[in-house]
């Protein structure tokens, strides 16, 4: 499941096409790591007009684990309020 901080990052027949491990990673000294991406947004008045909004998002893949936690807490946590 797709939350709203998720962007489409690439497309292809299968899994084969667009697997998400691929290549190598170069880590710093430190463990960390930066991922910057761009993302292009227009709405129907841009599109028709010709102009394009670019929208930086800057996330290290620490801030990454972190939301992931923060997530799963909050899905575990609404499975035991079911219960």
């Amino acid at each position: 499941m797709a939350a709203s901080n998720h962007i489409k990052v690439t497309h292809g027949r299968d899994y084969r096409d667009c697997a998400p491990i691929k290549g190598v990673v170069y880590l710093s000294g430190n463990g960390s790591n930066e991922t910057t991406y761009t993302v292009r947004v227009k709405t129907v008045e841009e599109f028709a007009a010709g102009r394009i909004f670019n929208k930086i998002q800057t996330q290290s893949q620490e801030q990454y684990y972190k939301q992931d936690q923060i997530l799963m807490k909050q899905m575990q946590w609404q499975q035991q309020q079911q219960q």
